[in-house]
């Protein structure tokens, strides 16, 4: 089952966590990052996943279509 946590980082910044299976995963940051751009728009919100590993997850911002959020390789 998806789990979800989020808690304060750093000034200007909000950690969150989103737990799932690795083939859901993009879907479940994709889900919440356009839901969290949405609340932020005015503030030009710009939602940036890391994997555990370090990599790049994928990324949401205002304008982008749910197909079009940058998706690792």
């Amino acid at each position: 089952m998806p789990r979800s946590e989020a808690r304060a980082a750093a000034e200007g910044a909000l950690l969150l966590s989103v737990e799932a299976d690795a083939e859901r995963l993009a879907l479940f940051e994709d889900v919440v990052g356009r839901h969290l751009v949405r609340f932020g728009a005015k503030d030009e919100l710009v939602v940036e996943w890391r994997r555990d590993s370090g990599e790049p997850g994928t990324t949401q911002r205002k304008g982008d279509e749910p197909d079009a959020a940058h998706r690792p390789d």
